[in-house]
């Protein structure tokens, strides 16, 4: 619903992804997960990021894993 995100009064750096049908597909997944690498990573100590995801299947995907 379009009601979610237009003059909602979200920050103007959070980024909003749509689909056609309104779920959560295994590309924005990976779109999802490089985003969040990409703004997490000068906040990490070492390599390693912690994550944790529930088993919806945009998160288990084979290149949303290869990529972590």
């Amino acid at each position: 619903l379009s009601s979610w995100y237009e003059d909602s009064g979200l920050p103007p750096d959070w980024v909003i992804t749509l689909s056609e049908n309104g779920w959560t597909t295994n590309e924005i997944g990976f779109e999802w997960i490089q985003h969040f690498e990409k703004h997490t990573r000068s906040y990490t100590t070492g390599i390693y990021h912690l994550l944790i995801l529930d088993s919806h299947e945009s998160h288990i995907s084979v290149k949303f894993q290869q990529h972590c």
